[in-house]
């Protein structure tokens, strides 16, 4: 044959699935179905009766090459949704969980404050209100990473990377880790690195918080930076117990606390930072450009 065919039946017209080789213009010697709404169809010389045998059992196989790619796919859809499914229902039980404390203590701060017969004392009412204020930041918190993870779950995260200087991006996620000891060693005059600027302030934030969560006291939480050949190295190390090697892949997955060794987070943090890298590097795919000077 000069070229074979293969058409789908989509309503009233027809799609070419698949071609090989150049029809020029030929008229078709070859036309037999190859499955359910699938036709298979060949120009070139007329063939004899035993290549329209051979013929006929190579249209089936593409037909059912067709069918087994549409199954996969169906199941691999099918997978998908189950995921969906299963981080609904754990943002569900997240929203239900861990909403619930920092609500409670926001409510009995205020009916506190609210009591004109209780003649509290200054330092109370400052207790009471640092109370609030901690409360409603870990409710922001809480909210940024669902919806984060939404984001990142339904595939919907808008990425718009461009050369950006690292050294800024740091500063901006160390302005609301004031309650951590933090030594940045972050040298001005890195180059650029191309990255997405407010999602890449996001890996580093929600990096620290992870660090805060682990870091021994007294120890700081450091955090490092410098450039190699094409490269930037951001390194964020809070000196704490650890992770055995074998449990790294585990700790990135969503809703994963590592035997809940820190009750006060809610298993998001470093599945958001692992997700914003890879969708940050899918379209940075050359090396970043050194800064100017």
């Amino acid at each position: 044959m000069n070229s074979v065919a293969l058409l789908e039946q989509r309503g009233d017209n027809e799609h070419e699935l698949a071609r090989v080789g150049d029809p020029s213009g030929g008229h078709n010697v070859i036309d037999m179905a190859a499955g359910p709404g699938l036709r298979f169809v060949g120009q070139g010389p007329q063939p004899f009766a035993e290549d329209r045998r051979v013929l006929t059992a190579l249209a089936q196989a593409a037909g059912r090459a067709v069918e087994g790619r549409r199954l996969a796919a169906h199941a691999a859809h099918a997978r998908q949704l189950s995921e969906i499914d299963r981080v609904r229902s754990a943002l569900l039980a997240a929203v239900g969980h861990d909403l619930r404390t920092p609500l409670a203590g926001i409510k009995a701060a205020v009916s506190s404050l609210r009591q004109a017969d209780v003649d509290s004392a200054e330092l109370d009412r400052q207790e009471l209100l640092a109370t609030i204020e901690e409360s409603a930041d870990r409710l922001g918190e809480l909210i940024a990473n669902l919806l984060d993870m939404s984001r990142l779950q339904t595939g919907v995260l808008s990425v718009t990377p461009h050369p950006v200087a690292l050294e800024e991006i740091v500063a901006r996620a160390l302005i609301h880790q004031h309650a951590a000891d933090i030594r940045s060693d972050v040298p001005e005059g890195l180059p650029d690195v191309l990255a997405d600027a407010g999602l890449c302030e996001r890996v580093i934030a929600n990096l620290l918080d992870n660090a805060r969560r682990y870091c021994p006291p007294g120890r700081p939480i450091e955090v490092r930076a410098h450039a190699g050949t094409a490269t930037v190295t951001l390194q964020v190390a809070d000196h704490g117990p650890g992770v055995p090697r074998n449990r790294w892949e585990e700790m990135f997955q969503p809703f994963q606390r590592l035997d809940d060794r820190s009750p006060q987070g809610n298993g998001l943090g470093l599945a958001i930072a692992r997700g914003f890298t890879h969708a940050m590097a899918a379209p940075c795919a050359r090396p970043p450009r050194p800064a100017e000077g």
